[in-house]
């Protein structure tokens, strides 16, 4: 198995679970990452650079390695019995993006609260950081416009290129839930709720993609991804949060 260069971005987007490309997941994550309190993301030690370039990727990695035999570079997972931990949950299913079935939407955000918060307490910053990049794909991906009304490949790939600069500056992240089930649950409600506006705006982005407006797309995109970014923001400040108990 070899390693991946520019051809992974091109199998990534056209692979079976495909969303946003890499830049728009980095953006969004360091976003999230950047509005948390110094304090508690020392919780991740060295990992959180790799948390914010390469672990909210996994998900993508994971499918390459299975579907394409390619592989990202190091700190990214160099085989398949290394990603599936934290791609794969117990029952085999995978943790990419939202099925849009509540009750296994919830088990997939239970799976990956669960581990993060275990991880943090027993201070295992790789693996913690890891499932939280995971958790942060699939908040991520959750939201990509074209996530939520299914588009053909070319379409898909057209409207999730790029978004704007974006920054949580100002936001305070706040306490999801008062536990563990309580905060999961609340942010599956955010998540549904802003997927509903994405859903309602699908005709303006597809009219801004057949007149070929990427400063239209990037402005449609633009509000999702922060969505998103919130919804990464508030899943760890409050597991951060728990593990300081």
């Amino acid at each position: 198995m070899r390693p991946a260069g520019p051809l992974l971005v091109l199998l990534l987007a056209a692979g079976p679970a495909g969303a946003w490309e890499g830049g728009p997941h980095r953006i969004m994550t360091r976003a999230a990452l950047a509005s948390l309190p110094a304090a508690r993301l020392a919780a991740f030690g060295s990992e959180l650079n790799a948390l914010a370039e390469t672990y909210c990727m996994l998900p993508d990695y994971y499918a390459a390695m299975l579907h394409y035999g390619f592989r990202a570079p190091r700190p990214a997972p160099q085989s398949l019995d290394e990603a599936v931990p934290y791609c794969l949950r117990p029952d085999r299913e995978p943790v990419h993006s939202a099925a849009w079935d509540r009750r296994d939407d919830l088990a997939s955000l239970l799976f990956l609260y669960e581990r993060i918060l275990d991880a943090l307490r027993h201070r295992r910053p790789a693996e913690a950081a890891r499932y939280a990049g995971v958790l942060a794909h699939f908040l991520e991906d959750s939201l990509s416009p074209p996530h939520v009304v299914g588009q053909p490949p070319d379409v898909h790939a057209a409207l999730e290129k790029r978004i704007p600069p974006l920054s949580l500056a100002g936001r305070s992240p706040r306490l999801a839930g008062a536990g563990v089930v309580p905060a999961a649950e609340a942010i599956l409600n955010r998540l549904y709720a802003a997927a509903d506006i994405n859903r309602g705006n699908m005709p303006a982005l597809l009219q801004a993609h057949a007149r070929k407006d990427q400063n239209a797309i990037a402005a449609l995109c633009f509000e999702p991804a922060r969505a998103a970014a919130e919804l990464v923001a508030d899943s760890l400040y409050t597991l951060l949060e728990f593990a300081a108990r």
